[in-house]
């Protein structure tokens, strides 16, 4: 009788303990490269993707890789997880990873480079504007033109040779300046 007044004290104990270990929740950790080079790709933005309602995607919990390539998703729900992985330049990359309670499930993804059209864009001292709205003179410098030498400013890149015409540079007071 006397021991009857403490076993319930300490089942109780006992039970919230083994409630913590009963849910541990485990982690991916992992390296993102490029597909070609084999280099580690920094800055790769690295989310977990849940699916509901059969194609609908909702973004999940995102982080980016540090200067090696490397990443850590922590404290996940066991089971089989979609992660997708994007960067500039490079294809998306989607894929499955089976978490386990307690542990770090480790993969790898390789990107694929992918080029991406962008539109021109006109850069200005005190502004940007898409190419179509300007109605003054415009000039287009080549990036294998623009490529040679070096050039610590956009005057220096504009400057001498056909590069472009002296109707399109202006001056700091924005008035173009006189044809040669």
């Amino acid at each position: 009788m006397h021991w009857n007044r403490h076993v319930g004290p300490i089942l109780a104990f006992l039970a919230v303990l083994a409630v913590p270990l009963a849910a541990q929740n485990g982690s991916i950790r992992g390296q993102v490269v490029d597909s070609v080079t084999q280099q580690a790709l920094a800055g790769a933005t690295v989310q977990l993707v849940f699916r509901t309602a059969g194609l609908t995607v909702q973004p999940g919990r995102q982080i980016l890789t540090d200067a090696e390539g490397r990443f850590t998703l922590g404290d996940l729900t066991p089971g089989t997880i979609t992660v997708k992985v994007t960067r500039i330049g490079f294809a998306p990359h989607q894929q499955e990873v089976n978490v386990t309670a307690g542990a770090a499930a480790d993969t790898r993804f390789a990107l694929a480079p992918q080029a991406s059209i962008l539109e021109p864009v006109v850069v200005t001292g005190y502004g940007s504007q898409r190419r179509e709205a300007i109605t003054g003179s415009v000039s287009t410098v080549e990036a294998d033109v623009a490529n040679v030498g070096v050039k610590t400013n956009a005057d220096q890149l504009l400057q001498g040779g056909r590069r472009a015409s002296a109707s399109s540079r202006t001056a700091a007071s924005r008035v173009p300046a006189r044809r040669c």
